[in-house]
Protein backbone atom coordinates (compact mmCIF):
# COMPACT_ATOMS: atom_id res chain seq x y z
CA UNK A 1 0.00 0.00 0.00
CA UNK A 2 3.10 2.37 0.30
CA UNK A 3 4.54 4.37 -2.40
CA UNK A 4 7.48 2.93 -4.08
CA UNK A 5 10.51 4.77 -5.06
CA UNK A 6 8.95 5.08 -8.69
CA UNK A 7 5.81 7.30 -7.06
CA UNK A 8 5.74 11.07 -7.30
CA UNK A 9 7.33 12.73 -4.40
CA UNK A 10 4.84 14.97 -4.18
CA UNK A 11 3.01 15.24 -0.49
CA UNK A 12 4.66 11.85 0.39
CA UNK A 13 5.40 11.43 4.23
CA UNK A 14 7.31 8.58 6.16
CA UNK A 15 5.45 6.61 8.72
CA UNK A 16 7.46 3.46 10.57
CA UNK A 17 9.75 3.64 7.66
CA UNK A 18 7.87 3.88 4.79
CA UNK A 19 6.50 6.58 2.45
CA UNK A 20 3.00 7.41 1.64
CA UNK A 21 0.98 10.20 0.07
CA UNK A 22 -2.60 11.23 0.14
CA UNK A 23 -2.79 9.06 -3.59
CA UNK A 24 -1.39 6.17 -1.72
CA UNK A 25 -3.94 6.33 0.83
CA UNK A 26 -7.19 7.01 -1.60
CA UNK A 27 -6.25 3.71 -4.13
CA UNK A 28 -5.65 2.13 -0.74
CA UNK A 29 -9.30 2.96 0.15
CA UNK A 30 -10.27 1.15 -3.24
CA UNK A 31 -8.29 -2.39 -2.64
CA UNK A 32 -10.26 -2.67 0.45
CA UNK A 33 -13.64 -1.82 -1.00
CA UNK A 34 -12.57 -4.26 -3.91
CA UNK A 35 -11.31 -6.76 -0.68
CA UNK A 36 -14.67 -6.34 1.08
CA UNK A 37 -16.75 -6.90 -1.75
CA UNK A 38 -15.43 -9.84 -2.87
CA UNK A 39 -16.04 -10.87 0.85
CA UNK A 40 -19.68 -10.64 0.73
CA UNK A 41 -19.77 -11.83 -2.66
CA UNK A 42 -18.51 -15.07 -1.20
CA UNK A 43 -15.34 -14.86 -3.87
CA UNK A 44 -12.06 -15.73 -3.33
CA UNK A 45 -9.69 -12.86 -3.80
CA UNK A 46 -6.87 -14.22 -5.50
CA UNK A 47 -5.61 -14.33 -9.08
CA UNK A 48 -8.54 -12.86 -10.92
CA UNK A 49 -8.42 -11.17 -14.27
CA UNK A 50 -9.09 -7.59 -14.34
CA UNK A 51 -10.28 -4.96 -16.85
CA UNK A 52 -9.87 -1.16 -15.59
CA UNK A 53 -11.26 1.65 -18.04
CA UNK A 54 -9.34 4.64 -17.51
CA UNK A 55 -6.25 3.15 -15.10
CA UNK A 56 -4.39 6.74 -14.97
CA UNK A 57 -0.75 5.95 -14.35
CA UNK A 58 -1.16 2.18 -13.12
CA UNK A 59 -1.53 2.94 -9.23
CA UNK A 60 -4.58 0.66 -8.49
CA UNK A 61 -3.12 -2.07 -10.71
CA UNK A 62 0.28 -1.90 -8.65
CA UNK A 63 -1.57 -2.91 -5.37
CA UNK A 64 -3.58 -4.91 -6.83
CA UNK A 65 -1.23 -7.55 -8.69
CA UNK A 66 1.39 -6.70 -5.45
CA UNK A 67 -1.43 -8.05 -3.12
CA UNK A 68 -2.33 -10.88 -5.27
CA UNK A 69 -5.88 -10.15 -6.30
CA UNK A 70 -4.89 -10.21 -9.80
CA UNK A 71 -3.12 -12.14 -11.81
CA UNK A 72 -3.26 -10.60 -15.51
CA UNK A 73 -4.43 -6.80 -15.72
CA UNK A 74 -6.05 -4.95 -18.30
CA UNK A 75 -6.26 -1.23 -18.74
CA UNK A 76 -8.16 0.74 -21.64
CA UNK A 77 -7.16 3.86 -21.72
CA UNK A 78 -6.08 7.14 -24.10
CA UNK A 79 -2.83 6.43 -25.59
CA UNK A 80 -0.95 8.91 -23.84
CA UNK A 81 -2.15 8.17 -20.41
CA UNK A 82 -0.85 4.35 -21.40
CA UNK A 83 2.55 5.75 -21.64
CA UNK A 84 2.41 6.98 -18.13
CA UNK A 85 0.93 3.48 -16.93
CA UNK A 86 3.51 1.33 -19.22
CA UNK A 87 6.64 3.66 -17.63
CA UNK A 88 5.20 3.07 -14.00
CA UNK A 89 4.49 -0.70 -14.35
CA UNK A 90 7.52 -1.77 -15.89
CA UNK A 91 9.67 0.35 -13.39
CA UNK A 92 7.50 -1.57 -10.28
CA UNK A 93 7.34 -4.88 -11.96
CA UNK A 94 10.49 -5.56 -13.96
CA UNK A 95 9.61 -9.46 -13.64
CA UNK A 96 6.44 -8.95 -15.36
CA UNK A 97 5.66 -8.98 -19.32
CA UNK A 98 3.64 -5.68 -19.83
CA UNK A 99 2.29 -5.31 -23.12
CA UNK A 100 1.29 -2.23 -25.14
CA UNK A 101 -1.46 -3.62 -27.57
CA UNK A 102 -1.21 -1.56 -31.26
CA UNK A 103 -3.18 -3.91 -33.25
CA UNK A 104 -6.27 -5.44 -32.18
CA UNK A 105 -5.24 -8.44 -34.74
CA UNK A 106 -2.25 -9.41 -33.02
CA UNK A 107 -4.31 -10.00 -29.06
CA UNK A 108 -4.41 -14.00 -29.47
CA UNK A 109 -0.15 -13.75 -30.03
CA UNK A 110 0.13 -11.59 -27.09
CA UNK A 111 1.83 -12.77 -24.00
CA UNK A 112 1.20 -10.35 -21.20
CA UNK A 113 0.74 -10.26 -17.22
CA UNK A 114 -0.73 -6.67 -17.94
CA UNK A 115 -1.92 -5.37 -21.00
CA UNK A 116 -2.51 -1.66 -22.19
CA UNK A 117 -5.23 -1.58 -24.28
CA UNK A 118 -6.07 2.31 -26.58
CA UNK A 119 -9.80 3.18 -26.37
CA UNK A 120 -10.38 2.31 -29.88
CA UNK A 121 -9.25 -1.15 -29.79
CA UNK A 122 -10.84 -1.88 -26.77
CA UNK A 123 -12.74 -4.42 -28.66
CA UNK A 124 -9.78 -6.50 -28.58
CA UNK A 125 -10.58 -8.02 -25.33
CA UNK A 126 -13.88 -9.41 -26.47
CA UNK A 127 -12.77 -13.13 -26.48
CA UNK A 128 -11.45 -12.24 -22.73
CA UNK A 129 -13.23 -13.82 -19.69
CA UNK A 130 -13.28 -11.03 -17.03
CA UNK A 131 -13.33 -11.28 -13.15
CA UNK A 132 -13.92 -7.45 -12.10
CA UNK A 133 -14.38 -4.42 -14.49
CA UNK A 134 -13.22 -1.13 -12.21
CA UNK A 135 -13.69 2.26 -12.82
CA UNK A 136 -12.39 4.91 -10.13
CA UNK A 137 -13.54 9.18 -10.87
CA UNK A 138 -13.86 9.25 -14.86
CA UNK A 139 -16.97 8.09 -16.03
CA UNK A 140 -18.58 11.03 -14.95
CA UNK A 141 -16.08 13.42 -16.73
CA UNK A 142 -16.91 12.01 -19.99
CA UNK A 143 -19.20 13.22 -22.30
CA UNK A 144 -22.17 11.11 -21.70
CA UNK A 145 -22.57 9.49 -24.94
CA UNK A 146 -18.84 7.59 -24.04
CA UNK A 147 -19.60 6.98 -20.80
CA UNK A 148 -22.67 5.11 -21.55
CA UNK A 149 -20.67 3.21 -24.81
CA UNK A 150 -18.60 2.01 -22.12
CA UNK A 151 -21.40 1.15 -19.85
CA UNK A 152 -22.93 -0.94 -22.81
CA UNK A 153 -19.56 -2.11 -23.80
CA UNK A 154 -19.39 -3.46 -20.39
CA UNK A 155 -22.56 -5.41 -19.98
CA UNK A 156 -23.25 -6.52 -23.90
CA UNK A 157 -20.17 -6.87 -25.21
CA UNK A 158 -17.66 -8.95 -22.88
CA UNK A 159 -18.60 -11.17 -20.70
CA UNK A 160 -17.93 -9.69 -16.64
CA UNK A 161 -18.78 -11.19 -13.06
CA UNK A 162 -18.70 -7.62 -11.04
CA UNK A 163 -18.44 -3.99 -11.37
CA UNK A 164 -16.65 -1.71 -9.30
CA UNK A 165 -17.22 2.10 -9.66
CA UNK A 166 -16.29 5.27 -7.14
CA UNK A 167 -17.81 8.20 -9.31
CA UNK A 168 -19.11 11.59 -8.64
CA UNK A 169 -22.68 11.63 -7.45
CA UNK A 170 -25.69 14.33 -6.70
CA UNK A 171 -23.78 17.21 -9.33
CA UNK A 172 -25.70 19.71 -10.42
CA UNK A 173 -25.30 21.91 -13.65
CA UNK A 174 -22.95 24.14 -13.55
CA UNK A 175 -21.36 22.73 -10.23
CA UNK A 176 -18.10 20.97 -11.71
CA UNK A 177 -16.26 22.77 -14.76
CA UNK A 178 -15.30 19.02 -15.78
CA UNK A 179 -18.82 18.38 -16.02
CA UNK A 180 -19.58 21.13 -18.35
CA UNK A 181 -16.92 21.37 -21.04
CA UNK A 182 -18.95 19.23 -23.38
CA UNK A 183 -22.41 20.58 -25.26
CA UNK A 184 -25.29 20.80 -23.50
CA UNK A 185 -26.43 17.55 -24.90
CA UNK A 186 -23.22 16.04 -23.69
CA UNK A 187 -23.51 16.63 -20.14
CA UNK A 188 -23.14 13.80 -17.91
CA UNK A 189 -25.01 14.54 -14.37
CA UNK A 190 -25.35 10.95 -13.50
CA UNK A 191 -22.54 7.45 -13.99
CA UNK A 192 -22.48 5.25 -14.11
CA UNK A 193 -26.18 4.35 -15.76
CA UNK A 194 -26.82 0.80 -15.66
CA UNK A 195 -28.98 -2.03 -16.97
CA UNK A 196 -31.38 -5.02 -15.15
CA UNK A 197 -28.97 -7.15 -15.04
CA UNK A 198 -26.88 -6.34 -11.54
CA UNK A 199 -27.50 -6.88 -8.15
CA UNK A 200 -25.94 -4.66 -5.42
CA UNK A 201 -22.98 -6.55 -2.91
CA UNK A 202 -21.71 -3.17 -1.49
CA UNK A 203 -23.00 0.09 -1.68
CA UNK A 204 -21.80 3.28 0.24
CA UNK A 205 -22.57 7.37 -0.31
CA UNK A 206 -19.54 9.60 0.41
CA UNK A 207 -17.35 7.29 2.25
CA UNK A 208 -15.52 9.50 4.77
CA UNK A 209 -11.59 8.92 3.97
CA UNK A 210 -12.62 10.05 0.73
CA UNK A 211 -14.03 12.63 1.64
CA UNK A 212 -10.91 14.03 3.88
CA UNK A 213 -9.38 15.08 0.47
CA UNK A 214 -11.94 16.22 -1.86
CA UNK A 215 -14.92 18.51 -2.26
CA UNK A 216 -17.31 16.40 -4.07
CA UNK A 217 -19.74 13.69 -3.44
CA UNK A 218 -19.13 10.38 -4.31
CA UNK A 219 -20.84 7.05 -5.12
CA UNK A 220 -19.19 3.77 -4.31
CA UNK A 221 -20.30 0.78 -5.69
CA UNK A 222 -19.44 -2.93 -5.84
CA UNK A 223 -22.19 -4.60 -7.88
CA UNK A 224 -22.81 -8.34 -9.10
CA UNK A 225 -23.81 -9.65 -12.90
CA UNK A 226 -26.88 -11.37 -12.81
CA UNK A 227 -28.78 -11.67 -15.74
CA UNK A 228 -32.07 -13.85 -14.28
CA UNK A 229 -34.93 -12.21 -14.65
CA UNK A 230 -36.95 -13.97 -12.37
CA UNK A 231 -34.63 -12.89 -9.42
CA UNK A 232 -36.33 -11.29 -6.35
CA UNK A 233 -36.31 -8.01 -6.17
CA UNK A 234 -34.01 -5.90 -3.42
CA UNK A 235 -36.21 -5.26 -0.37
CA UNK A 236 -36.70 -1.76 0.73
CA UNK A 237 -36.06 -1.81 4.39
CA UNK A 238 -37.84 1.10 6.91
CA UNK A 239 -36.90 4.26 6.50
CA UNK A 240 -37.01 5.41 9.90
CA UNK A 241 -33.16 5.82 10.47
CA UNK A 242 -31.07 6.50 13.61
CA UNK A 243 -27.51 5.95 12.07
CA UNK A 244 -25.89 6.13 8.85
CA UNK A 245 -25.33 2.55 8.28
CA UNK A 246 -29.66 2.05 8.60
CA UNK A 247 -29.88 5.33 6.14
CA UNK A 248 -26.97 3.69 4.00
CA UNK A 249 -28.41 -0.19 3.38
CA UNK A 250 -31.80 1.46 2.63
CA UNK A 251 -30.23 3.86 -0.29
CA UNK A 252 -28.66 0.92 -1.66
CA UNK A 253 -31.62 -0.96 -1.85
CA UNK A 254 -33.71 1.39 -2.96
CA UNK A 255 -30.87 2.65 -5.38
CA UNK A 256 -30.62 -1.12 -6.93
CA UNK A 257 -34.49 -1.77 -6.82
CA UNK A 258 -34.71 1.39 -9.33
CA UNK A 259 -32.09 0.08 -11.94
CA UNK A 260 -34.18 -3.58 -12.07
CA UNK A 261 -37.53 -2.15 -11.71
CA UNK A 262 -38.08 1.37 -11.26
CA UNK A 263 -42.03 2.48 -10.43
CA UNK A 264 -43.27 5.92 -9.77
CA UNK A 265 -43.59 5.67 -6.32
CA UNK A 266 -40.49 4.61 -4.89
CA UNK A 267 -38.50 6.72 -7.99
CA UNK A 268 -40.61 9.89 -6.06
CA UNK A 269 -39.52 8.24 -2.72
CA UNK A 270 -35.81 8.34 -3.50
CA UNK A 271 -35.61 11.80 -4.78
CA UNK A 272 -37.26 12.94 -1.80
CA UNK A 273 -34.89 11.26 0.07
CA UNK A 274 -31.98 12.87 -2.00
CA UNK A 275 -33.59 16.48 -0.55
CA UNK A 276 -33.59 15.31 2.59
CA UNK A 277 -29.75 14.06 2.12
CA UNK A 278 -28.78 17.08 0.88
CA UNK A 279 -30.06 19.20 4.18
CA UNK A 280 -28.19 16.79 6.24
CA UNK A 281 -31.13 14.88 7.43
CA UNK A 282 -29.73 10.85 7.25
CA UNK A 283 -26.12 11.09 9.13
CA UNK A 284 -24.76 10.61 6.03
CA UNK A 285 -22.03 13.26 4.76
CA UNK A 286 -22.71 15.57 1.93
CA UNK A 287 -20.81 18.39 0.49
CA UNK A 288 -22.07 21.24 -1.05
CA UNK A 289 -19.51 22.90 -3.87
CA UNK A 290 -21.09 26.48 -3.19
CA UNK A 291 -22.26 27.36 -0.33
CA UNK A 292 -23.57 30.81 -1.11
CA UNK A 293 -25.98 29.38 -3.89
CA UNK A 294 -26.72 25.55 -2.86
CA UNK A 295 -28.51 23.33 -5.84
CA UNK A 296 -32.04 23.23 -5.74
CA UNK A 297 -33.14 19.61 -5.92
CA UNK A 298 -34.10 20.07 -9.76
CA UNK A 299 -30.76 20.66 -10.88
CA UNK A 300 -28.97 17.36 -9.30
CA UNK A 301 -28.09 14.82 -12.03
CA UNK A 302 -29.69 11.63 -10.26
CA UNK A 303 -33.05 14.11 -9.55
CA UNK A 304 -32.90 14.85 -13.42
CA UNK A 305 -32.67 11.03 -14.49
CA UNK A 306 -35.29 9.87 -12.64
CA UNK A 307 -37.76 12.31 -13.44
CA UNK A 308 -37.42 11.53 -16.73
CA UNK A 309 -37.86 8.04 -16.86
CA UNK A 310 -40.67 8.43 -14.41
CA UNK A 311 -41.91 10.57 -16.99
CA UNK A 312 -41.01 8.26 -19.53
CA UNK A 313 -42.99 5.52 -17.62
CA UNK A 314 -46.02 8.07 -17.38
CA UNK A 315 -46.25 8.40 -21.44
CA UNK A 316 -46.01 4.91 -21.98
CA UNK A 317 -48.94 4.15 -19.81
CA UNK A 318 -51.22 6.60 -21.16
Amino acid sequence: MSDTEFCLPFGQKFWKGRKYSTTSFWHGHFYFSILKGLQKASESPNNLSIVEFGGGYGNLARILLGAGIANSYVIVDLPESLVFSYTFLRLNFPDLKVSMLSDASNIDNEEYDILLVPFELRSAILSRGVDIVINTGSLQEMPRSTAEEIMRFIEQDISCRYFFSVNYAFNAAGSRKELIQYEPREFNFLAPTLDTGWDVVDFQINPRDILVDSSRNWLKIFVKRDLDETRALPEVPSSDWTEEKEAQEWFASVWGRLWRHPDSELIDQYLDCIGKLMQGNYHIPFVIHNTSAPPELDDIGEVKYWTKIKKDMMTRSD
